[in-house]
């Protein structure tokens, strides 16, 4: 090693020296350090520390005021805490993600939240189609909750038992099951007052019926007395007795006068009438019947004049409360029983 000159304290020479170790109690100034710097200690913060290895700061915090730029991949083994991040690019985060106040998230995975979801009122879920013209809406508006299908207008509740409740006293409203024994049920008080069946439906205490076309009304009275109290079924009986409705009319017919004997029911445009002479069948006759005093064919009022059929057919009954009066002469094809008056003039 040559030295070019001494001039007072300390070295001065403009060229290379090479030596093993210097210690230096003061300040050694030098326009670059080149080497590993695997041994350097003590380094304090400066403007530019370029290092080929990864850097390990041991102590807590490591501030950093005018911003890192990471050109590669830098990993961190403990928690990052900051106060704002940007990221132009992707972000991956392999375990947990816990944030406050983001404004949109755009996942292509599962969204998990484990403390429910909470949506304020007048904000809403908004499913299928777009954001602006969504098909699905859950929403609140501070008042009412909505479930809203605004796509295909058609709602699917796929479910095997469906069970609607009160919300204040948990009693049952509607309850619907599936299958061989499958009904519906709609609640009132917490009891069932319509059921549907297999065949039909059943109605449990007085079924009213407000309008089926127009204002008209249909019930079942006797005497002033609602009697339509639990009847599922107006049934005919007999053989060729029929109930039927064709528009707004009701056409009604009774074979044999509901099985006597031979007598009966039908309709023609003046009203009722009877289909044999006989009239109503009754199981005796006697004066108190109305209709069998008075049953002879033939009495006709036109004009002012009273016009009478001069033959009596069939069999006929004059009882003890009852006269008969005929012009004649008169024919009798069948048999007169007189209990009372009979008179021909």
């Amino acid at each position: 090693m040559a030295f070019t000159r001494i001039l007072g304290p300390g070295i001065h020479t403009a060229s290379n020296i090479n030596s093993h170790n210097i210690k230096s109690t003061g300040i050694i100034t030098a326009v670059s350090f080149v080497g590993d710097g695997s041994g350097l200690t003590g380094i304090a913060s400066t403007d530019n520390i370029v290092t080929g290895t990864a850097a390990t700061f041991n102590t807590y915090p490591v501030d950093i005021n005018a911003g890192m730029t990471v050109a590669g991949v830098s990993s961190f083994s403990d928690a990052i805490s900051g106060t704002t991040a940007n990221f132009s690019g992707n972000v991956t985060v392999g375990g947990v993600l816990t944030y406050e106040d983001v404004k949109n998230v755009d996942s292509v995975g599962l969204v998990t939240a484990r403390e429910g979801i909470f949506i304020p009122d007048n904000k809403d879920i908004r499913l299928g189609g777009s954001y602006a013209s969504p098909a699905f809406r859950i929403f609140s508006n501070g008042t009412h909750q909505y479930i809203r299908d605004i796509g295909s207008g058609n709602l699917y509740l796929t479910t095997n038992s469906l069970n609607v409740l009160n919300s204040s006293t948990s009693e049952t409203l509607l309850k619907a099951t599936q299958g061989a024994n499958g009904y519906v049920q709609l609640y009132q008080n917490n009891q069932v007052k319509l059921q549907t069946t297999s065949t039909g439906a059943v109605v449990t205490g007085i079924l009213t019926a407000t309008h089926f076309s127009g204002s008209s009304e249909v019930g079942i009275q006797s005497a002033g007395t609602q009697i339509g109290a639990g009847i599922t079924q107006l049934n005919f009986v007999g053989a060729g007795n029929t109930f039927a409705v064709n528009g707004t009319t009701v056409d009604i017919s009774i074979a044999g006068g509901g099985g006597g004997s031979g007598a009966g029911f039908s309709t023609s445009n003046a009203g009722l009438h009877t289909t044999s002479s006989i009239g109503l069948n009754t199981s005796s006759i006697s004066d108190a019947v109305t209709g069998v005093g008075n049953s002879f064919q033939g009495i006709y009022v036109s004009n002012g004049m009273m016009i009478m059929d001069n033959t009596l057919n069939g069999n006929h009954y004059i009882g003890t409360a009852f006269n008969g009066l005929m012009a004649g002469p008169v024919n009798i094809n069948g048999t007169l029983s007189i209990d009372g008056n009979y008179v021909v003039v």
